[in-house]
């Protein structure tokens, strides 16, 4: 059954024209413009390679339990999109077109962008109402942000990925990018990793800001999940941080939320005292610094956490 928020969306297949070369995504007064760069993917998990051999790997690749390493993933295309007179509203970064119907590239797709969409669905109609209250954005940008910016999942596995396109398009080497208001100090220090200079960030600030041209790269993996959006971050941040991929790292790591607002474990000193008896170490990974996280994960050879972002 359809959610029925996904009849208020249009999309860049519905408002832009395909193209075929970048400089036409550039060209002085061109309309909506939209290029794919990368394919659609379609993955296998497989078990994670340092159990191969281990002592205790059957207890993970021949659980009864059903987990998502036996499972397929895909995502849809990848590509940047060129748009004209476009508006960047709320915390959620949801873009609307110039007569104020949502874009659901905001989030991915329509399915995916009812369920942030849901949330602020009247705020956005209340802030939409009264154009002398919108501020106008006359220089280019490249939007970065999207619902859930602030969350470290969301920031890593989205967000920060988009960067892909500074890559792709030497034609936005200078351009400013559109960055949350009130980045945390994992943003920052994520931002710095991949030598974006503070100076080159524009910061949101949820309200209503219309934009000349902006220019919205996809998600690595729209609507899902690849493998290429795992390997651009662990490659870029493995770089950053001088940090080689451990073939089959010797730690055991529990990941406590003790810390956190909400998804605490009620018994967790119980969990805790029984993993130590097979030589796991409580981590609570809010007290590291990006750098550490990497550098002690990829030392990991297991590690066990309550669903949330740690897992990232």
């Amino acid at each position: 059954m359809n959610d029925p928020y996904q009849d208020y969306f249009s999309s860049f297949n519905e408002i832009c024209s395909p193209v075929s070369e970048a400089d036409e995504l550039f060209a002085p007064g061109q309309g909506n413009t939209y290029q794919e760069v990368y394919a659609g993917e379609q993955f296998e998990c497989s078990d994670p390679i340092n159990l191969a051999g281990h002592e205790y790997g059957e207890l993970f690749t021949g659980s009864p339990i059903i987990h998502h390493y036996s499972r397929s993933h895909g995502s849809d295309p990848v590509g940047l999109a060129s748009l004209r007179d476009i508006i960047l509203a709320m915390p959620h970064g949801f873009l609307f077109t110039d007569d104020l119907v949502p874009v659901a590239d905001s989030y991915h797709n329509k399915k995916m962008a009812a369920i942030p969409y849901r949330e602020v669905r009247d705020l956005a109609q209340s802030l939409l109402a009264d154009p002398t209250g919108y501020n106008r954005i006359e220089e280019p940008a490249v939007l970065m942000i999207g619902p859930w910016s602030w969350n470290y999942h969301h920031w890593l596995l989205e967000d920060l990925p988009r960067l892909w396109v500074l890559g792709e398009y030497p034609q936005l080497a200078d351009c400013p990018i559109i960055v949350p208001g009130d980045l945390s100090a994992f943003q920052k220090e994520s931002l710095r990793a991949l030598g974006i200079a503070e100076n080159r960030l524009r910061f949101f600030d949820g309200s209503v800001w219309h934009f000349d041209r902006l220019y919205v790269p996809s998600f690595l993996a729209p609507g899902g999940h690849s493998t290429r959006q795992f390997n651009w971050l662990r490659d870029r941040l493995f770089g950053a941080f001088d940090v080689t991929l451990a073939e089959k790292g010797g730690k055991s790591l529990y990941l406590t939320r003790r810390g956190a607002a909400s998804k605490r474990v009620l018994n967790e000193m119980d969990i805790e005292s029984r993993l130590a008896e097979f030589g796991f170490e409580t981590i609570d990974p809010g007290k590291l610094t990006l750098r550490e996280q990497v550098q002690l994960f990829n030392q990991a050879s297991f590690i066990v956490a309550p669903h949330g972002a740690s897992l990232t």
